[in-house]
């Protein structure tokens, strides 16, 4: 008998475009991952499209597929490289060294405008088919109403900048997230745009006249829920949010409630909002399919995104909708997937750098989620035919099946609660990225919270519809006065009702908050990391890994093997990138911006901070301390040194307290005599005075004044005082040795108190020794201390003794004193120190630091010199007998967004 050879199979994969646009989304990242140079992805393409030729002479259709995805992957790169070095025509009057210039009389349409608060505004201008990011500071009232604004044509002048890239290590990037909404370039102006033709006057750009009615509508909208539900209530500002994604009228807590309990993306309008929408209209048009109904039905989606700004979380949901009703009309079945890709690569076709906006990844990802986990789970789960072993419908499960009772409740139930649990595990990874924190109350709060989300957004659409009615009657003159009241109480009946739905919606989310343990923030996991989970876990879902696991062993399994292999390398190969590189050498010089900070990280898995800066405008602790941390992998601190009280040194660490255990807090041991100005430093608005003792002063006198204090994340038993010769130990061989200043006894503790001696001339010197390096940190000191601290090495009980060598200060890393100021860093301290690099913290400011004098007399000294202002937050690495210097913008950023100058 003959035996017959399995006949080899040429066809091409299922779903051959997931494969391409999979493909064409690998080449836009590994570009910016690895910065691969043009001429190489020319040259590549060139080569991988001669393969592919050359396999399908030969019949290897698989093969020169294969090749094909290769030309779709490097194509990507090509263009997202284009992207990348594209520069706006605005950055050819940027004439100052640093990228800075100035423009005058540029003109554009006002796309967007966002108040910040009551002294600056952003808008978005289009010019020229790119968008350019201009900001004001100024009074809001200097500007024209909203309504005519957006949709005009403006003209501003102001100075030029360049979006900042990330100033510490995986941190937010502020160049790639405007990029990714094709921004390139951000205007301050000097005075308010001025309009120079309302959209009302634009007979010949009809777009733009629709553009400013459609934003006339939301205003009228807002206005009504305000009036209805409160001005300056939440209920209004989340009844706003949940509707056009704008949470400007929101406060910062009600976000984070929101955030910790896994319902921010109600806040954000996202597919659900556009499901429901597209379920409302459906309901509301009746059940007939035509091709009016279909046009009707995009028609309404197109004016709920222009609505939302064209968010990309609705436009994936609106073109996911489109592609749903094109198939409908060419009567061809529906594939989820094939629509998650199909919608991804036409959104990235027209901006490639739009996949690294948060908003694109998180939607289309959670996207891909349900189109790879939907069908996984229903292998697994529901009623399936015993013949086919295919899902039973519903309507079958009663007719045919006879399905009744408790049993076809549990199968709703069921059908409602997996996509659910689909989506919040699968986004697990990503929210732990993006946001640090692992909200395990996330799924039983989001079945309520998304059943009253689907009756609050129908009446929301319903309350637009009758307030802009009602604005319409009232134009109309006092003869229509009678219907606009009849529309407007119907408006706020609704709005009324769909202000409780939302306080009870607040109800569900304030009690998930109140698990304890039902947020737990988390540190960042590593990109490879997330990576390789999306890609083995969807992989491992896919109906081509079914189809392999099914076949004959013997054939299947290498097939396996390597499939995954391959994913595998792929994913861990990320890890040479700088953009995924962690903050893990022993010293690093945080950028705080106008402040000091020095993050210690030991050998042994001990973090501990010296200073943390801080603003009287920001809140430096939670803004850019605490990413920065998890972002790094540390959650919790040993400890938190603070050389002097001033807010540029302290402030951030009395806010960080209040969001991260920091531990232990060693200060200096004059505060011993006044321990309130440290537990109890600030003001809640404090105002621009440096000193915390002064602020804490001059308001103890009141009688509320300790209820205008914001209480620190730690108390008086935490603090360890400190003073000249104290050695704390970090963990393992590192050490942190006080070297000034001196210690004084009780009385004299207290006489420097009432007398608020300077805290600069009392700053802790300490010198840390860490990994084999040793670096000092300086706080504020000016010439005096520095001379007190060199003549220190002969002191007993305070008095100096100047027949003794001075102390030994050398230190390999000198943080300069006073971030650069004209008083500190004597020649003589810098001689003793003789570091092998200096460091100066330093950021925008009005001061004039560093000096051109400190700057002289440093390199004189032949010392290198980095700045945080320049390079973003410095780290430094043991290398050999020296040390190695790391910058956040030369090392952790991506090269594809560095500037020349840069």
């Amino acid at each position: 008998m003959e035996t017959l050879a399995p006949k080899t199979c040429h066809a091409l994969p299922r779903r051959p475009f997931v494969f391409a646009a999979s493909a064409y989304i690998f080449g836009i990242a590994a570009c910016y991952l690895f910065a691969p140079p043009a001429p190489f992805l020319t040259f590549a393409i060139a080569a991988a499209l001669a393969g592919a030729v050359l396999f399908l002479l030969a019949g290897k259709k698989r093969a020169a597929f294969v090749c094909f995805l290769g030309v779709i992957a490097l194509a990507g790169a090509l263009q997202a490289h284009a992207a990348f070095a594209k520069t706006d025509g605005l950055e050819n009057q940027m004439t100052d060294s640093d990228g800075g210039g100035y423009v005058s009389g540029f003109e554009g349409r006002v796309l967007s405008f966002e108040q910040k608060d009551e002294e600056s505004f952003a808008l978005t201008l289009l010019a020229d088919e790119r968008k350019v990011l201009v900001r004001y500071y100024g009074k809001e009232n200097t500007l024209p109403p909203r309504e005519t604004f957006v949709g005009a044509r403006a003209r501003v002048s102001g100075k030029l900048s360049v979006p900042d890239t990330a100033r510490n290590p995986r941190c937010f990037d502020y160049r790639l997230f405007l990029l990714s909404k094709n921004i390139r370039v951000i205007v301050t102006a000097d005075a308010p745009p001025a309009v120079i033709e309302s959209s009302a006057a634009s007979p010949g750009e009809p777009l733009w006249k629709a553009y400013n009615l459609i934003y006339r509508a939301k205003r009228i909208f807002t206005g009504e829920v305000r009036r209805v539900l409160g001005g300056e209530g939440e209920t209004a500002a989340i009844f706003v949010g949940m509707m056009f994604g704008e949470t400007e009228l929101m406060d910062d807590e009600t976000y984070d409630l929101f955030k910790r309990t896994g319902a921010a993306h109600i806040l954000s309008v996202s597919g659900l909002h556009v499901g429901m929408l597209y379920a409302f209209v459906s309901a509301a048009l009746g059940r007939r399919r035509n091709k009016r109904f279909y046009l009707t039905v995009i028609a309404l989606l197109v004016l709920y995104a222009a609505l939302s700004n064209f968010s990309p979380t609705v436009m994936r949901a609106v073109s996911m909708i489109a592609v749903h009703i094109g198939a409908k009309l060419l009567n061809r079945r529906y594939d989820m997937l094939t629509g998650v890709f199909l919608s991804a690569a036409a959104c990235l076709a027209a901006n490639p750098l739009a996949l690294f906006g948060t908003g694109f990844i998180l939607s289309y990802t959670a996207a891909a989620s349900l189109a790879f986990g939907l069908p996984f789970a229903a292998r697994y789960t529901g009623f399936r035919s015993r013949i086919t072993g295919r899902p039973v419908r519903r309507g079958l499960l009663t007719d045919i099946y006879r399905v009744r009772g408790w049993r076809l409740i549990a199968a709703d139930a069921l059908a409602l609660l997996i996509p659910m649990i689909v989506i919040q595990a699968l986004m697990l990874p990503l929210t732990a990225f993006f946001f640090n924190l692992v909200p395990l109350t996330a799924l039983p709060v989001n079945i309520p919270v998304i059943a009253l989300s689907s009756l609050i957004v129908p009446l929301g659409i319903i309350v637009l519809l009758l307030s802009c009615i009602a604005s319409i009657f009232v134009f109309l003159g006092s003869a229509f006065a009678p219907f606009a009241g009849i529309f407007s109480d119907l408006a706020g009946v609704m709005t009324q009702s769909a202000g409780w739905l939302i306080d009870v919606m607040m109800k569900f989310t304030q009690a998930a908050a109140a698990v304890p343990g039902g947020s737990p923030a988390v540190a960042s996991p590593p990109l490879p990391l997330i990576l390789l989970f999306y890609a083995l876990v969807f992989f491992l879902m896919s109906d081509a890994f079914a189809i392999m696991r099914r076949g004959p062993e013997g054939m299947q399994f290498p097939k396996r093997f390597f499939a995954i292999a391959a994913l595998v390398f792929c994913c861990l190969l990320v890890f040479a990138s700088p953009v995924s590189r962690i903050a893990d050498a022993p010293y690093t010089f945080v950028d705080v911006g106008q402040g000091d900070c020095l993050h210690i990280r030991t050998a042994g898995g001990h973090n501990w901070l010296m200073d943390g800066g801080g603003r009287f405008d920001y809140d430096v602790g939670a803004g850019v301390l605490l990413p920065y941390l998890q972002k790094n992998g540390v959650t919790q601190l040993d400890g938190i040194f603070v050389s002097h009280l001033h807010m540029d040194h302290f402030k951030g660490l009395c806010e960080l307290s209040r969001v991260m255990d920091v531990g232990r807090v060693y200060v200096y041991e004059g505060h011993s005599a006044r321990p309130e100005d440290v537990t109890e430093a600030f003001l809640e608005n404090t105002g621009t005075d440096n000193s915390i003792t002064k602020t804490f002063s001059e308001n103890s006198n009141t009688g509320n004044a300790r209820n205008n204090l914001i209480m620190n994340g730690f108390t008086e038993d935490d603090i360890v005082w400190l003073k000249a010769g104290d050695v704390v130990s970090l963990g393992g061989d590192a050490t942190a040795e006080v070297l000034f200043p001196e210690g004084r006894n009780a009385e004299e503790y207290e006489i420097a108190s009432q007398f608020e001696e300077d805290e600069n001339k009392t700053s802790l010197i300490i010198r840390f020794s860490n990994d084999g390096l040793t670096a000092l940190m300086t706080g504020d000191v000016g010439f005096e201390a520095e001379k007190a601290v060199l003549a220190a090495g002969g002191s007993s009980g305070g008095a100096v003794n100047a027949d003794l060598p001075p102390r030994n200060l050398s230190a390999d890393l000198l943080k300069i004193g006073h971030h650069g100021s004209k008083t500190s860093t004597s020649e003589v301290f810098l001689s003793a120190v003789d570091p092998l690099a200096a460091v100066i913290q330093v950021g925008k400011n009005n001061y004039g630091h560093p000096t051109p004098e400190t700057l002289s007399r440093i390199a004189d000294a032949a010392v290198p010199v980095f700045r945080n202002d320049q390079s973003g937050a410095i780290l430094a690495k043991p290398a050999g007998d020296g040390v190695r210097i790391l910058t956040t913008k030369r090392d952790f950023v991506s090269p594809m967004l560095r500037k020349p100058y840069e």
